[in-house]
């Protein structure tokens, strides 16, 4: 996978995870059975399944890309949730 692609794929990721951690901080968005521990891989899954409408990657490519958008999505949700919920 070339750098640029990665970054396609992360930048993809980004936009993705930061949306739905916004949108999840309204209750209204959220339903009875959500909770922040699930959010990472709610992500993986949700960035795994959206990147072939997001971003061009060749076929042959496509296990890798999704594997990158994945974990990509994984660590940048985890992250989220950790700075959320950090204490000073």
């Amino acid at each position: 996978m070339t750098p640029k692609l990665q970054n396609e794929i992360a930048l993809f990721c980004y936009a993705s995870v930061s949306r739905m951690f916004a949108m999840f901080h309204n209750d209204e968005f959220r339903g009875p059975n959500f909770k922040w521990e699930e959010f990472a891989e709610m992500m993986e899954k949700h960035c795994k399944t959206n990147l072939f409408v997001n971003v061009k990657f060749p076929k042959k490519q496509k296990e890798e890309c999704e594997e990158h958008a994945g974990n990509t999505a994984r660590e940048i949700a985890e992250n989220l949730v950790h700075w959320m919920t950090e204490k000073n």
